[in-house]
């Protein structure tokens, strides 16, 4: 998904971090198992796992050191082999410079990873999955602790049938929990009492950014409301996309809970196709007396089953703006809130999602949703999952307002990818100018990062290829053809050397108000050596949409 980008810097700085470490003791090189190396390290060293199935678990220790694989959690795993044990454990105070990164991390009786004793580290980039527990977290546990939990996938995680009560399937978060972070993750496929995706319940921030919340359910004599995320207390939900989650009580997608004095801010999320008897997409079980927020997100529901729940009366509209609450097959809103729509911004109509039977939740250029965000909400971020700036002016008409929900809709989008040339450098397309509107003579499609003094040729058409065309029989393994191969321009690369040629070709758009909605993909060639057999580079696929 394109959510792991918002992660790609933290894992570069957690990379950094790995290189002025002091020693480097390797598994299974110098040590049998991760256990004996971590044993043996002292704080700044990294423990380095070579490819491999570890039937172990480890405790770092209190250790500030960092665990890596080097070859990524498909090929390094640590297993449980169901003992009543974590398959890893955090519980000494730990500091953030403790990391744990690369591995699968499976098969644990008693949770993937506990997280205790006031600890902070950091779990990045690793594959959670198939581990059960009776309590809370099934996949991960944050009891009293402050851990980054930043691009991981949790999956498959749950609550044995024989146990009930506790929550959290792939992740639960429990008691004062101030400065945990949960970023970038894509948490699916996880089964538990309550909060089979996540679980929060704690009076200190816990800050919830960027993830994939999929596919999650709660069940058994004793499920709970909150499928998606339970959140209760002092919790900050931006920008998740939760979808596909059910409940058997309430909330399919969301519960929402206040704590006295712990105000909550969900802002700029996308919640869409969870199931629920009520509140498909929210249940708010005691209102929202205490301040919060609840702002730019689409709450989308799904049959009969009203979209958001509360049950009382207890609720501050004017902490309620901004949101499109849509339910095709019932009402929006039911229970005790009365319903919003038509003031403090709150709207009901389709989001008009790309391709939401395939799961594409991304904008079209006709969504309700562009340009209808309350600027002012807080905690925003300066990009979306994509990348995308976060405030965008989505509808040309010269105001640049934030969109409401995930996704913020852009006319330029990337996809497919690049093969390199010299130097290893990936071509890459883009655009300059304003935005591609009606009328625009200063917009101009750019090439960077090529070959200075080769030549580009723009390939370009009103359809992208049903499948990518490798190019191996053209001497181009590594390339592939995205668009038609209609030839739009040839123009000479500036510059003189690998990576720091550039073009940029001027494509105004006329003033014809038949081109609004049109849609025209384009990809760059460079004649270009590098490693291929025969000298080409080419860039990833553009999508243009003219407003």
């Amino acid at each position: 998904m394109c959510i792991v980008r918002l992660v790609l810097p933290l894992l570069l700085a957690a990379t950094v971090g790995l290189a002025r470490a002091q020693n480097t003791l390797r598994v299974p090189a110098d040590f049998p198992t991760v256990q004996a190396a971590i044993l043996a390290a002292i704080d700044g060293d990294t423990v380095l796992v070579a490819p491999g199935i570890y039937v172990e678990n480890v405790d770092f220790l209190g250790r500030a050191i960092a665990v890596v694989s080097s070859a990524g959690p498909e090929l390094t795993i640590l297993d449980g082999a169901s003992l009543p044990i974590p398959v890893v454990t955090f519980a000494n105070g730990e500091p953030d410079t403790a990391v744990l990164s690369g591995f699968t991390v499976r098969y644990g009786a008693a949770g993937g990873i506990l997280v205790d004793g006031r600890s902070s580290p950091t779990i990045v980039g690793n594959l959670v999955r198939d581990n059960a527990d009776c309590l809370d977290g099934a996949g991960i546990e944050v009891h009293s602790a402050s851990p980054r939990i930043v691009g991981n996938v949790l999956q498959d995680n749950f609550q044995p049938i024989f146990c009930w009560g506790a929550s959290g399937g792939a992740i639960a978060v429990v008691g004062d929990c101030a400065g945990t972070e949960i970023t970038g993750n894509v948490i699916t496929g996880n089964i538990h009492s309550a909060g089979a995706g996540l679980s929060i319940s704690s009076p200190g921030l816990v800050v919830v950014t960027g993830n994939l919340v999929q596919g999650n359910a709660t069940f058994g004599l004793c499920a709970s409301p909150g499928a998606g995320i339970f959140a209760a207390g002092r919790v900050r939900l931006v920008q998740n996309l939760v979808t596909g989650n059910s409940s058997p009580i309430a909330g399919g997608g969301l519960h929402l809970e206040v704590f006295s004095g712990a105000p909550m801010a969900v802002v700029n999320n996308t919640v869409v196709g969870n199931d629920a008897p009520i509140g498909t997409a929210v249940y708010v079980p005691n209102g929202l007396s205490t301040p919060c927020t609840l702002e730019n997100n689409v709450f989308a529901g799904r049959g009969a089953p009203s979209a958001v729940f509360s049950p009382t009366l207890n609720v501050l509209l004017a902490a309620f703006r901004n949101n499109d609450v849509w339910n095709p097959g019932g009402a929006p809103y039911a229970g005790g809130m009365p319903d919003p729509t038509g003031t403090w911004g709150n709207f009901s109509a389709d989001p008009l999602f790309a391709n939401p039977l395939g799961g594409d939740f991304h904008l079209l250029p006709s969504s309700p949703c562009i340009d209808a965000g309350f600027a002012g909400a807080p905690f925003l971020s300066p990009t979306d999952a994509d990348g995308d700036p976060r405030i965008y002016d989505g509808n040309a008409d010269g105001s640049a307002v934030v969109d409401v929900g995930w996704d913020e809709y852009s006319p330029v989008a990337s996809f497919g990818s690049a093969c390199p040339g010299s130097g290893g450098f990936l071509p890459n397309a883009g655009v300059s100018g304003p935005t591609p509107a009606v009328g625009n003579g200063g917009f101009a499609l750019t090439l960077s990062n090529a070959l200075g003094g080769s030549a580009a040729f723009l390939l370009s058409g009103l359809a992208p290829l049903p499948a990518p065309v490798n190019l191996f029989f053209f001497g181009l393994p590594d390339c592939s053809l995205l668009v038609p191969p209609f030839l739009l321009a040839v123009s000479p690369v500036s510059g003189s050397g690998p990576g720091v040629g550039t073009v940029s070709l001027p494509l105004p758009i006329p003033n014809d108000p038949l081109l609004h909605g049109a849609r025209v993909f384009f990809q760059w060639y460079v004649t270009d050596p590098g490693p291929a057999l025969l000298p080409g580079a080419m860039s990833a696929g553009l999508d243009v949409t003219v407003l």
